[in-house]
This record gives C-alpha cells, sequence and structure tokens, in this order.
C-alpha cells in the first residue's frame, strides 16, 4: 500500500512537471546569483539598471509589495568572537573567564586585537515601500517607486584595540582615524525604460535604454575625516595644570546634519516628499539583447545615484587642542566640550553614493538535452565618490543558475567579492506562482546561513510582485 502510494505521488509530480508548467521553456526574468544589471527584472533590480522595469510584454501592470536588501556585519569580527570577548552572559566558566580584559591570556589577547585592527563595521538597507510599474506598449515601460535608503562604513583605527587591553594609561596610544561615513535618505523615483533598435530575431532583441529621477529627502548623514587623530599618554607635560595623570592630544573633524525624525514628521520624512533637506538623483542605464532559438545574450551598464542633498541645518565640528583625563571615558565629554572646540552650523550639500554596474548574462536551452535553461553571469561593480559605502573598492559578482520549470524553482549561486565583505557566496531561489505573481527570496551568505556561529554578515533581499 506504502509502495502504491509513493508511486502514485511521483507520477503526480513527474506529470505536474513535465506538463502543467507554465514557464516549462520560459527564460529567467529573476538575476542570476545576485547579478541583475543584464538579466533581471523587477523593483529591487532596477535600482542596479532603470532597464529592468521593462519586463514581459503580456503582463501591461505590476505592483511591487514591499521589498528589501539587507548587508550588515564586521570583516573583523564574527559572532563567536563577539560572544566570547564581548557577550554579558556566559555559557561555561571559560568564556566567564574572558568576560574582562585582564583575564584574558597573552595569546587570547593578542588574537582578537589583531582581528580588531583595520577591520570595517558595514550597513546598507534598501527599503522599496511601493512600485508601480505600466506598460503602454511592449516597447515603453513606466515606474514610479517609493523607497527608503542607509547605510555606514566605519573603518576602525588600526591601533584600537590598545583601548580594550588594558593599556589606557599605562603606555602612549595614538589613533589615527579613518574614513567613516553614514547616509540615510527616502525618496519617489520616476523610471522610464524604452525599447528601440529591435532585431528580427525576437521580441526582446535589441537595445533598451532607461533612466530614473528620484525627488529626495534626507534623513540623516555624519561623516570623519580620515586625516584626525587622538593620542593618549601617561606621561604629563610639566606645566599642566591638572590633577588628572593622562594627557590627552586631539585633532578631529566630523560633519553631521539630519537626525531623528520627530514622531509629528517621521512619516512625511519617510514619504521621501518633505520640504526639509530636499534632494535630488538621477540614473540611466542601458542594456542590449540578443535571441536566438536557444540562446540569449544580455549585457547591460548603468550609473547610478547621480545627484546630491541639501541639508537645512548641519554641524561642522573640530577640535585641536590638549587637555588631561582621568579615564578613557572621559574623552567623549572633552571632545564635546573643549575649550578648543570650533563648530559651524549652517547649510550642506552633499553627494550621494554614486556607482557604475556592468554586468553580461548568457542562457541557453537544451543543455546536453535538458529543457531548463540554464544561465551564467558577471558583474563589475564600482564606486564614484567616498559616499559609495558598500562600493568603496570594486565588486566581482559571478552567478550560475537555472530557470524555473514545473515544481522546480528558479534557482541560481552566487559568488561576491570585495575588500571589504571580502567573499561571500549567495543563494537565490524565485518562483513565478500561475500567472500573475512573482516571489524572489535571496540568502547573501551561505556561509553564514550554514554555521550561524562563524557568521560576519547578514545579507538578504526578498521581493514579491503581482502583474496583470
Amino acid at each position: 500500500m506504502k509502495m502504491r502510494l509513493s508511486l502514485l505521488v511521483v507520477g503526480v509530480i513527474i506529470t505536474l512537471y513535465l506538463v502543467q508548467s507554465p514557464t516549462a521553456s520560459a527564460w529567467s526574468n529573476f538575476g542570476t546569483g545576485s547579478c541583475q544589471v543584464a538579466g533581471a527584472r523587477g523593483v529591487l533590480a532596477a535600482s542596479d539598471n532603470p532597464c529592468a522595469i521593462l519586463g514581459d510584454s503580456l503582463h501591461r501592470f505590476q505592483v511591487s509589495l514591499p521589498g528589501t536588501s539587507l548587508t550588515l556585519g564586521s570583516n573583523a569580527l564574527d559572532v563567536s568572537d563577539v560572544r566570547t570577548y564581548f557577550s554579558s552572559t556566559a555559557s561555561t566558566s571559560q568564556t566567564a573567564a574572558l568576560q574582562t580584559g585582564p583575564t584574558l591570556t597573552t595569546s587570547q589577547r593578542d588574537y582578537v586585537l589583531s582581528k580588531l585592527a583595520g577591520g570595517d563595521l558595514l550597513s546598507d538597507i534598501n527599503l522599496h515601500l511601493w512600485s508601480v510599474c505600466w506598460q503602454p506598449s511592449a516597447d515603453l515601460g513606466i515606474s514610479l517607486t517609493q523607497f527608503v535608503h542607509g547605510g555606514a562604513l566605519l573603518e576602525l583605527p588600526r591601533s584600537l584595540g590598545a583601548l580594550v587591553d588594558g593599556s589606557f594609561g599605562t603606555k602612549e596610544i595614538e589613533l589615527s582615524t579613518r574614513s567613516a561615513h553614514a547616509l540615510a535618505f527616502s525618496g519617489v523615483k520616476g523610471s522610464v525604460a524604452y525599447h528601440l533598435l529591435h532585431r528580427s530575431s525576437g521580441p526582446d532583441d535589441g537595445l533598451v535604454l532607461g533612466v530614473s529621477v528620484a525627488h529626495l529627502q534626507g534623513l540623516a548623514y555624519a561623516s570623519l575625516a580620515p586625516s584626525g587623530s587622538v593620542r593618549v599618554s601617561p606621561f604629563v607635560p610639566d606645566g599642566w595644570d591638572s590633577t588628572s595623570n593622562v594627557a590627552l592630544r586631539t585633532n578631529l573633524s566630523w560633519t553631521e546634519a539630519g537626525g531623528a525624525a520627530s514622531s509629528a514628521s517621521i512619516v512625511s520624512s519617510l514619504s521621501g516628499m518633505g520640504t526639509t533637506n530636499q534632494g535630488y538623483g538621477v540614473d540611466f542605464g542601458f542594456r542590449y539583447i540578443q535571441c536566438s532559438t536557444n540562446d540569449r545574450l544580455s549585457v547591460g551598464a548603468s550609473v547610478d545615484n547621480i545627484g546630491f542633498i541639501d541639508w537645512d541645518e548641519a554641524t561642522v565640528r573640530t577640535v585641536r587642542g590638549e587637555d588631561t583625563v582621568a579615564s578613557y571615558r572621559d574623552i567623549q565629554s572633552l571632545i564635546e566640550t573643549g575649550p578648543s572646540t570650533e563648530t559651524y552650523h549652517g547649510t550642506l550639500r552633499t553627494s550621494l553614493g554614486a556607482q557604475a554596474h556592468f554586468g553580461v548574462q548568457y542562457e541557453r536551452r537544451n543543455v546536453l538535452g535538458c529543457p531548463i535553461p540554464l544561465r551564467v553571469a558577471a558583474e563589475l561593480h564600482a564606486g564614484l565618490n567616498s559616499e559609495s559605502l558598500i562600493y568603496q573598492s570594486p565588486l566581482v559578482v559571478l552567478g550560475i543558475g537555472s530557470a524555473q520549470h514545473g515544481l522546480l524553482p528558479d534557482c541560481s549561486l552566487g559568488l561576491r567579492s570585495c575588500s571589504v565583505t571580502g567573499t561571500m557566496y549567495t543563494l537565490s531561489i524565485g518562483w513565478q506562482i500561475g500567472s500573475s505573481c512573482e516571489l524572489r527570496i535571496q540568502d547573501g551568505d551561505i556561509k553564514g546561513l550554514l554555521f550561524p556561529s562563524h557568521a560576519q554578515w547578514i545579507s538578504s533581499s526578498i521581493e514579491c510582485t503581482f502583474f496583470w
């Protein structure tokens, strides 16, 4: 009986797989791994290339629910390091012994300090609140999207570990600041994509041009100049009038603007249509697609986030001076209230994180007789200014995957590599549900998913689109 039931289930699955699949031979609309510049279509893909809004000509309207992509973590420490050296709760007597610096052995202390030296902390989030796309013809796509973007990159000073290894007040410590940037804004973006220069081999062939224009509202901005320094010395120079025994010399400069919105203004701030801290941005992109019966080659490139935000109220603070402190906890108050502090209040214009993207994707049907379209892709991303947080160094992305076929979802694996995040492996799964819904989920760090205790990054994205 069990054998017959198993055979029946297998027979039903095979029947659905071979017969009832509306996408049995369709080209993929999803990205390959995390590659989206050349081949993917949809709202999140349009953040890299505005041409992505031009989709299947059979569907004239698209509505996307809130979608998000998130990257958060550090290339200095993983979860096990944080639990071992910084957690306030210990599960074993060994970790309990590691709660404070003085109880660390020399080798344990040197291990964690070596990981702190020169590390980076990074966060990057893109939240699409909603998006509507209309295709009045097979060659023209128009969309409107409301979104929120935020990101921060902090490059840790190479001698930061000296503050947590018990050296404060016993030897001279000099912290030379590296770059630190944070930017958050909301906006409403309108995009247009047009298909021209058709070729006779297929309706998707030819050149697609896209452009986006966004009205922005700044939420918060902060930047620390990379040329600053803080020197702490236990030897107080002669003539200093102080009872404290630690000398502090500071040379810092940082900028702040925006800040947390009040409860009364948070809705208007997130809408991107407020009247304060306004700005504008534009994106440009193109795609060239060449199809044959069993092959499809897509090449794409774009430049996005070209623009600025004018902050109504900004503070530029510079601290250059000398004084004495009793502990490192006094450093912050001294920097904020020291007699040598110079402060400027006024308007400020900051640029957006301009980025350049280039990608290529190749799909083929009937590989070794397999009816499922297979595809490979490669991309290169690079930041064009200091606000391009996640693309401070060039990012290389590779992907391989298969299109949806029957009950099998669209599935792809990817590799992302740059100096900030290191090498990350991604897994993407997409479903076209019936003829009116697409769902795509991506995990950007398979290593962290399989081995949570060694995870350094949280990276994921999700998008759901309805079309008719």
